[in-house]
């Protein structure tokens, strides 16, 4: 997954959920705590997110995964 992508990713889910969840009394980063605690779904919504943004999959001349929307 492209760096730049998956950040634009986690500015959608700023926008959506907020910048950070509170869980027992302590502050986290809401797109990090998803990653970290459940990847599959954190994958998952990123590929739903790729979807509805209209994006292309492809590789570059290095064989580098990259997106166009």
């Amino acid at each position: 997954m492209e760096w730049e992508v998956e950040e634009m990713f986690i500015y959608y889910i700023y926008e959506k959920w907020g910048a950070t969840t509170t869980l027992c009394g302590i502050e986290y980063d809401t797109a990090y705590l998803l990653k970290d605690v459940d990847s599959d779904k954190f994958d998952e919504d990123f590929s739903k997110w790729l979807e509805s943004m209209g994006a292309k999959e492809g590789t570059n001349k290095d064989g580098i995964k990259t997106y166009t929307f």
